[in-house]
């Protein structure tokens, strides 16, 4: 029988197949994405046409998403990061940008008049025990899209900086702010006033009537003195809070990178060692939730074992320095920089107190005060916790929305620490290459890093820092110039022989991230007087904050009525948290959470 001759299969019809292949994948992933272009420039929605159907819906990117066929049963990509997704016009022109001559040197001096106007942040709406888990989250979920309805129809899309449109994760931080006594805002010391959302202060300190404390964490990358600067404006100007110095990894050098700066102090830095948690500021931060429950009403032994915990740890801290001296300092890989011990070890396998009957047994007999950690992505709220507890407890990483549900671990028996999911809250005129070095959007998903390197670079010398030289000396640097420059030190070329601009730029941000190439700012230079945060006519209150209050009176007047807390079915069925407690037995109150302790207490 005769056989059929095989068909060429030729260059022509194989680039055919690739070209479809990338366009069957590229349809895959908007259909993923759920995104759906907007007519550019973008138009203004109104409230009510966000309610309809045929209204042109915002352009979002979703950020950390989860493969759909890892999760059949439970939804792993509801708690993703959302930001709104940037046209392609919009990034390249800021690629044109990049290649025009550095404007240096800019003031390295945190402008105060950013941070005077605010969006408020979406509040939760009242709701009462009569409401099923659907009518609560439909409210919710209707609050939320007016509130992002309002925010685009008030202000052009050029002035809103990257913030969360996910409704899931502002449900964290609603829970982890309702079931906390003591709440503790993370911010990264080398630009506290950027990581400071003052709608969060207003909303904890002034509606819930709740302790607030500042963390200045990653202290270990700023100079003392500006350190200091940074303490008295914050006490200054925002009279309920107590700030308190933090970090996770001490040293004893700081190496600030500045004009007339020696040469050998802006080397390039070497990555913290984190081999060990040696937390500086535990014990201070510890001492001040303690005062903070004896003034509500908890006696001194429930406390006690905090002040035995810092005392092992010290004594470890100790023994672990002795043993550094007498071994090797060598860097440890990415691979093992965030493990202890060697292994990583479960919550359940790490406390005696993590098992919910447990936590009930101590609830009952004691009572104990729960810190609740909010604040940006990559402030370091995760690694505060490992801090404080000695070792890695809860998982950490440079990529921001790392931590997906709150979580609940016990410092000692009377002190419960709650880790909330970063989220990004809405402001305006706030540099959006700053949120790149700030660590709040993923780098490894900037769709051009030239910016954020261009805004590095006008406030530090990168191109000295590594070594970086024109042919011509008497050219004037550009962010794209050190980002080629550097691509040829490191001879980072891409699949077609040119220099790998892009490559280079994001290792340049990822040091920035991780402080090996430093960049803090000064507070402002005029402090205003103490007045508990900015004035009304100075902010920029964003109206949908007291939407629809009114048509809630008599819902909030009998969520009052009800003691104002939530009832355990409530909680397990709206809340995501990872680990159910009892909150029958533990009786929160959202006005005063410490009521019923202070029948308890003797």
């Amino acid at each position: 029988m005769r056989s059929t001759r095989k068909k060429v299969f030729g260059n022509k019809k194989k680039k055919e197949q690739l070209k479809a292949k990338r366009e069957q994948k590229r349809l895959q992933k908007e259909k993923e994405d759920g995104t759906q272009a907007a007519p550019h420039p973008p138009t203004i929605i109104s409230p009510e046409e966000f309610e309809r159907d045929d209204a042109p819906k915002l352009r979002v990117k979703r950020k950390d998403r989860q493969p759909k066929d890892t999760a059949p049963v439970d939804d792993r990509n509801k708690l993703r990061t959302v930001f709104e997704k940037e046209s392609k016009e919009e990034v390249e022109l800021r690629k044109k940008r990049a290649q025009l001559p550095l404007a240096r040197w800019q003031p390295r001096i945190a402008d105060d008049y950013f941070y005077r106007q605010f969006i408020g942040m979406p509040k939760r709406p009242p709701w009462s025990y009569s409401m099923t888990k659907q009518q609560l989250e439909e409210r919710e979920k209707k609050y939320f899209d007016d509130w992002l309805a309002n925010i685009y129809h008030h202000y052009p899309r050029e002035r809103l900086n990257y913030f969360e449109h996910n409704l899931e994760v502002w449900r964290q931080l609603w829970r982890v702010i309702e079931r906390s006594d003591i709440l503790v805002i993370v911010a990264d010391a080398r630009h506290p006033l950027f990581h400071f959302p003052p709608s969060l202060y207003s909303y904890v300190a002034k509606d819930h009537k709740k302790p607030i404390m500042l963390v200045l964490n990653k202290i270990d990358l700023v100079p003392e003195d500006v350190l200091h600067q940074w303490v008295e404006y914050f006490e200054k100007r925002y009279p309920l809070l107590k700030v308190v110095t933090f970090t996770s990894y001490p040293n004893e050098e700081t190496v600030t990178l500045g004009k007339d700066a020696d040469i050998d102090i802006e080397r390039k830095r070497k990555k913290r060692i984190r081999r060990k948690y040696h937390a500086v500021g535990g014990k201070e931060l510890m001492e001040l939730a303690a005062r903070f429950a004896r003034e509500r009403g908890l006696q001194a032994g429930d406390i006690i074992g905090a002040s035995e915990k810092q005392q092992q740890q010290q004594q470890q801290r100790q023994a672990d320095e002795a043993n550094d001296d007498n071994g090797s300092d060598e860097e440890e890989s990415d691979k093992d920089e965030d493990l202890v011990s060697g292994d990583i070890e479960t919550l359940e396998e790490d406390l005696d107190y993590a098992d919910p009957t447990t936590q009930q047994e101590y609830a009952r007999k004691l009572g104990f005060v729960t810190i609740g950690m909010v604040g940006h992505p990559n402030a370091g709220k995760s690694s505060l916790i490992n801090g404080l507890m000695g070792k890695k407890v809860v998982s950490t990483s440079s990529s921001p929305g790392h931590t997906k549900y709150l979580q609940t671990i016990f410092y000692s028996k009377g002190i419960r620490l709650c880790d909330c999911p970063g989220l990004t809250f809405p402001a305006l005129d706030m540099p959006k290459p700053l949120q790149v070095l700030a660590g709040l959007y993923p780098i490894a998903q900037v769709r051009e890093p030239y910016s954020a390197v261009g805004f590095l670079a006008e406030r530090a010398p990168v191109e000295k820092v590594y070594g970086l030289t024109l042919e011509d000396p008497s050219k004037p640097w550009s962010a794209w110039e050190l980002c080629e420059r550097y691509a040829q030190k490191r001879d980072y070329t891409t699949r077609h022989g040119a220099w790998d601009t892009y490559r280079a730029g994001n290792e340049i941000l990822r040091d920035a991230l991780d402080g090996r190439v430093l960049l803090f700012f000064y507070p402002p230079e005029e402090t205003p007087d103490a007045d508990g945060g900015p004035h009304e006519d100075e902010v920029t209150h964003h109206p949908v904050e007291g939407k629809d209050t009114s048509t809630h009176d008599d819902d909030e007047k009998a969520a009052t009525d009800e003691d104002g807390g939530e009832e355990e079915d409530v909680e397990s069925s709206v809340s995501e948290s990872s680990d159910e407690e009892d909150e029958d037995d533990l009786a929160p109150q959202t006005q005063n959470a410490f009521a019923l302790l202070e029948e308890e207490c003797p």
